[in-house]
């Protein structure tokens, strides 16, 4: 299910007046998707029609406000084109993890929904301990294949629906919708431990790993943009690297309270 429209929380937002704030949704249906007006204001248009329901046909365009799509099924050349161009545009190509641009989407999205709906949001932010070290005695190359074991060894304890991205260098976030302060410090002392006892090896050389952590969650409660969540988040990592690393901080998001 995809939602169309002009409000923050919708999957796909459109900036424009003539757009309802939930305009039209693209929804699954046996033998395809369909669109589905939302009781928008200004109506929604395939190929210039306008619909209130309507199943899609590959080719099709939807026309909102002033906005314009394609649809293109699934097994369209065209459409394999462009979600392989999607795919490489949200993924760190060293890691295989999304990159910071897409979690960067991902967490506004995830936050506006969660102030929307009064929903708690927990963000970890995670730095590889000394990894100049680690760059020094396995070279550089052995360098990019210790950030690679070290995906492949948080993705066994990061549960699916959250999202794993690389933040930039050697260092890593995890976005948990709807979990508190306490989920998030769980998750966070999983992945210490998980990284202090993994096997990690290169090239027959046995090396080891730690990682700090810094946790900040949003309370369901107030406003708060994605920058203060991570400045959060990234302060609770200073803390856990300035007490000795290898270790996990955590922090209450501060909040503004919302208007009377």
């Amino acid at each position: 299910l995809v939602i169309l429209g002009r409000e923050a929380d919708c999957d796909i937002r459109i900036s424009d007046r003539t757009v309802s704030r939930h305009h039209a949704r693209v929804e699954p249906m046996e033998g395809g998707y369909r669109l589905v007006d939302m009781q928008s204001t200004n109506g929604t248009f395939i190929n210039e029609e306008p619909v209130t329901e309507q199943q899609l046909q590959d080719g099709d365009n939807i026309y909102i406000g002033h906005a314009i799509f394609r649809f293109l099924a699934g097994g369209n050349l065209e459409a394999i084109y462009h979600e392989e161009i999607h795919r490489l545009a949200i993924l760190d190509p060293l890691t295989g993890v999304h990159n910071q641009r897409y979690l960067l989407e991902v967490l506004d999205r995830e936050l506006h929904r969660s102030i929307r709906y009064h929903r708690r949001l927990a963000l970890l932010l995670l730095d590889v301990d000394r990894f100049k070290s680690i760059n020094d005695q396995l070279g550089h190359l052995g360098g990019d294949a210790a950030l690679r074991a070290l995906v492949f060894c948080i993705r066994e304890v990061v549960r699916k629906e959250a999202l794993f991205a690389r933040y930039g260098g050697e260092e890593f976030a995890v976005v948990l919708p709807e979990s508190n302060l306490e989920d998030g410090v769980r998750v966070a002392e999983r992945i210490r431990s998980r990284v202090e006892t993994y096997p990690f090896q290169y090239e027959g050389t046995r090396y080891s790993l730690t990682v700090s952590l810094g946790v900040a969650v949003y309370s369901g409660q107030g406003e708060m943009a994605t920058q203060d969540l991570l400045r959060q988040a990234d302060s609770s990592l200073y803390q856990a690297k300035g007490q000795g690393r290898n270790r996990v901080m955590a922090e209450q998001a501060s909040l503004t309270p919302p208007p009377a």
